[in-house]
């Protein structure tokens, strides 16, 4: 009936810094989060715990996606939205757009057709 239940906190993460903003799943079903003024795209595991991070050179990244022949490479995009001058700066990188050659694939796009 389209009604949502048993809605819960899956994770929580205060003391990390940043917060999070966009993310994407693996084959795995391990989630990939982008973490807003964080400097780092983390990974964690179905059950919510830390895998390991990837750490960028800009502090605001925004979204991850899987991409590439055999969606192997994680694709990230960043912002350099609100940055002051003297932090853009440090770093020119802001709102590039950046990959990484993950091990982990990512997950076929279904679409709807309805």
């Amino acid at each position: 009936d389209g009604v949502i239940s048993n809605r819960r906190v899956w994770l929580h993460t205060p003391d990390e810094p940043g917060v999070p903003d966009g993310l994407v799943v693996d084959h795995e079903g391990c989630v990939w989060s982008a973490r807003w003024d964080g400097w780092k795209v983390d990974r964690y595991d179905p059950d919510g715990d830390h895998m390991f991070e990837v750490k960028l050179p800009c502090q605001r990244p925004t979204s991850c996606t899987f991409g590439g022949d055999d969606l192997g490479t994680l694709i990230i995009t960043t912002a350099r939205t609100g940055l002051e001058t003297s932090e853009l700066a440090q770093q020119p990188l802001a709102g590039d757009l950046f990959t990484f050659e993950s091990e982990t694939k990512g997950l076929e796009t279904r679409y709807f057709a309805g």
